[in-house]
């Protein structure tokens, strides 16, 4: 329907207003791909700090390798054969490639070489291949995959005509891909078949959200010196306002200067500069310190503990290195088996053992002791029984001098569990053996006179 002429004639004159809008203002998660996972894991600080101060937890030295019978005890000539086989070939480091694989991919692909030798047939070579070289999903005409369930290695794939799984490898930069026939797959066995989930994976997503809190902390830096402005335009917008407008919103800054061209205004949107974004940052740190610290099952919403110790969040946190050196020594323990098969000791075994982290609750319980003793809320009972856990450390001469004197007339049993045998006994047993705590001796007189009472 035409405009009554006489609203024609009179003309109009434009209304509203317009706003100018720099970009990346909101926050869209980024899509997680085999990429940008290798560009996180190897860049982002925040995680790096994790991965670093994880490794010589779970690694703090060169396994035991060694061969053990059915009765579980060593053969010393095979276990330094197959030891000094596996330090040939690298398997301490592999073993530690393994890892980061599998926390920042899902899991490690690994192609293992074999021959005979010396009359022996033994292990070559175990080759490392990245985990970035697997983010290709393979493109066979008449061949169907099931989709990968681990979206970061899409090379790895279940064949269900062939009923096995199936390895694809990008070659180079120009997306093409060949299948590797000898593979051996290291994952955690808790997570999904064939090729495992990232343990990083939820933390990228904490990551790109660091990224543009830490983006904001940086315009909110820059804008220090020059607040953050709302340009409007009053007047008839032209195209000399509109590029004044949009090259104000790209350049502002504390370092800029702008003639303001008429027909444009700047309201007061009582909005004020915060310490939010810097807050965001923080908050977003943390949960990627928690992700990363299994300890915090002892925490409650509000950060208190839940009837926890130190000595009870280092159990956990023992409990968590030590289950995941067993799926890596378990794993690469395969690699080490056919040596022995192939050589006629069917009835053998190969182990591989990390060092556990150990706890030392010596110090925790004297402390205990102490509080239950002064608070009469210990029997001699609970006291012998308490004192029958602590780690106990090489005493001196002059320390067991002292502890004679000392102990003189305490009941035998506390000495007992204190030393772990008896002091009839104790020319028989080797310096070694001979284990107490030293720093604990003042509290361990205190100890001694109350049980005397």
């Amino acid at each position: 329907m035409a405009e009554p002429e006489s609203r024609v004639m009179r003309g109009t004159k434009a209304e509203g207003e317009v706003s100018f809008q720099s970009s990346r203002n909101a926050y869209t998660a980024p899509a997680i791909t085999p990429e940008s996972a290798r560009n996180y894991f190897e860049q982002n600080i925040h995680l790096a700090t994790q991965i670093i101060n994880l490794i010589p937890q779970v690694f703090p030295g060169a396994p035991d390798i060694y061969v053990e019978d059915r009765d579980l005890e060593r053969v010393d000539d095979l276990s330094k054969w197959v030891a000094r086989v596996a330090e040939n070939v690298g398997i301490y480091p592999s073993m530690k490639i393994s890892w980061i694989d599998t926390m920042s991919h899902g899991c490690s692909v690994k192609s293992a070489g074999y021959t005979y030798r010396g009359g022996r047939y033994e292990i070559t070579e175990i080759r490392d291949l990245p985990a970035i070289t697997f983010r290709l999903p393979p493109r066979l005409p008449g061949t169907l995959f099931q989709a990968p369930a681990n979206p970061l290695m899409p090379g790895i794939v279940w064949d269900p005509e062939q009923k096995r799984v199936r390895v694809f490898q990008a070659l180079d930069d120009a997306l093409t891909v060949q299948e590797i026939k000898n593979f051996s797959i290291i994952r955690d066995p808790s997570t999904p078949f064939p090729s495992g989930r990232a343990y990083c994976l939820p933390a990228y997503h904490v990551i790109g959200a660091i990224d543009h809190a830490n983006l904001a902390a940086d315009q909110q830096v820059h804008r220090v010196g020059a607040p953050l402005i709302f340009p409007q335009i009053t007047e008839t917008i032209t195209e000399d306002l509109r590029a004044w407008g949009d090259n104000f919103v790209r350049k502002w800054g504390k370092d800029t200067g702008f003639v303001i061209p008429p027909g444009v205004a700047f309201p007061d949107v009582k909005i004020r500069e915060s310490t939010t974004a810097a807050d965001r940052l923080k908050m977003l740190v943390a949960w990627l310190e928690y992700y990363f610290n299994p300890t915090t099952v002892l925490k409650t919403g509000s950060g208190t503990t839940i009837g926890a110790s130190d000595s009870g969040a280092m159990r956990i946190w023992n409990n968590f290195i030590g289950g995941t050196q067993a799926w890596i020594e378990e794993q690469y323990e395969t690699f080490l088996q056919p040596l022995l098969t192939a050589n006629g000791y069917d009835d053998l075994n190969v182990r591989i053992q990390l060092t556990r982290p150990e706890l030392d609750r010596s110090t925790a319980i004297v402390d205990q002791i102490e509080v239950g003793i002064k608070g009469k809320a210990l029997t001699r009972g609970e006291i012998r029984r308490n004192l029958s856990e602590l780690t106990l450390s090489e005493l001196t001469d002059e320390i067991l001098a002292e502890l004679d004197a000392t102990y003189a007339a305490a009941p035998q049993t506390v000495f007992e569990n204190l030393a772990g045998f008896s002091r009839k006994e104790e020319a028989s047993i080797s310096a070694a053996e001979r284990k107490i705590e030293a720093a604990n001796l003042a509290s361990l007189r205190a100890i001694k006179r109350l049980l005397e009472v």
